[in-house]
């Protein structure tokens, strides 16, 4: 690997599916690439059918894609910048055929178990 390599790094995550993206289902998956100009990473959300693979979110920090046990949604992790500029994920939802995610969640952090992986949290 050389140096001029490290932009084409696209780096998927464990997809989630929805019916058989060969008839019709999609897999949804986060694919995370350098962004060498602003020293970041970025991800965004993928959906993969049998034709190929598109952007499927317009966010730059979308992770962590979950189907909703009816297959209808999907929701993800939006990294969201607070009033002071810092970053923190959020839980977002938005329908799998397409349309506007919509941000559910205004935590200052997700809570997280000591192996780091997030707990469920329930808000009122």
């Amino acid at each position: 690997m050389l140096a001029n390599d490290i932009p084409h790094l696209h780096v998927p995550s464990s997809p989630t599916v929805s019916g058989d993206p060969r008839d019709g289902g999609a897999a949804f998956v986060a694919v995370s690439r350098p962004d060498l100009e602003q020293d970041a990473y970025r991800s965004t959300i993928e959906r993969v059918t049998g034709e190929g693979a598109v952007r499927w979110t317009s966010g730059d920090r979308d992770s962590s894609p979950v189907l909703s046990p009816d297959g209808r949604s999907l929701a993800f992790l939006r990294s969201v910048d607070d009033d002071h500029g810092v970053a923190h994920p959020q839980l977002a939802v938005a329908p799998v055929h397409g349309g506007e995610a919509r941000v559910v969640t205004a935590l200052p952090s997700v809570p997280a178990t000591p192996s780091g992986r997030p707990t469920r949290h329930v808000s009122r």
